[in-house]
């Protein structure tokens, strides 16, 4: 279609807020590091840190790929079929929450195993640390959904100021629990931010489309991690590629 003056501030606006999306969201996963090295000054701890949260800063990208393919959809539905894109949502979520809870149990359970093999006995100090950052996988996914929602109900304004919230949270955090913790308190506000943009995201689309249907949406794949759970603490000693596939099918089959 031409180009009206209208799409093009509109356009340009999202732009914006986009670029405002990604500044925000570099501080709150970013400035945790520099503010480790700044009130630490302690290169070991800079490295335990660094080596957790590799193991788990890209596993949200599945999330990100999924909620990609799922907002043309979604747009869509918002402005023709309002309970499709409800009904659309709460099963956003719910595949989305299927797909990382085996992820963020099976890294908080086989956490040591994990550490020790990719890093070796220097850095067994960082398995505390995977084990607290595994819950932000979860967190991750959910508030990934959230934000798409969002956006696709043209609610961006809202999601800017939230991860904008978010960072400044996220250094108040850093600020109290670094000093007090170290790179185990770099950990605990990573995790507690997410769960403050989870929080925030899920007030307000649930004022907007509400309640989800908590327990349909959280009981089975509850049960069957349970299940994958005690699979993988009685038989922990078998080899990691072994393991991780049959554990897998354990949880998809339960």
């Amino acid at each position: 279609p031409r180009s009206t003056p209208s799409n093009s501030s509109a356009a340009s606006d999202v732009y914006k807020r986009q670029g405002l999306n990604l500044a925000f969201g570099l501080i709150y996963t970013k400035i945790d590091i520099t503010m480790l090295s700044l009130l630490r000054g302690n290169d070991a701890e800079i490295g335990f840190y660094r080596a957790a949260l590799a193991l788990v800063m890209y596993l949200p990208l599945v999330a990100i790929a999924l909620t990609s393919s799922l907002f043309p959809i979604m747009s869509g539905l918002y402005l023709s079929k309002r309970e499709s894109f409800v009904l659309n949502y709460r099963r956003s979520v719910q595949l989305l929450f299927t797909a990382a809870l085996p992820m963020a149990i099976g890294l908080c359970l086989l956490a040591d195993k994990f550490v020790l093999i990719i890093y070796g006995e220097d850095f067994r100090l960082s398995i505390v640390s995977l084990r607290i950052l595994s819950l932000s996988v979860i967190l991750k996914f959910i508030h990934g959904a959230l934000a798409m929602v969002l956006t696709a109900s043209d609610r961006q304004k809202l999601r800017t100021s939230v991860i904008a919230f978010a960072a400044f949270g996220n250094v108040v955090l850093n600020l109290l629990l670094i000093p007090w913790k170290g790179y185990v308190g770099a950990s605990l506000a990573a995790v507690l931010t997410d769960g403050l943009i989870l929080g925030t995201f899920y007030f307000f689309v649930s004022r907007q489309l509400g309640q989800l249907p908590l327990l349909a949406v959280t009981a089975r794949p509850t049960l069957s991690v349970i299940t994958m759970g005690l699979y993988v603490f009685f038989f922990r000693r078998m080899p990691l590629l072994a393991l991780i596939p049959s554990a897998a099918v354990i949880y998809m089959t339960v």
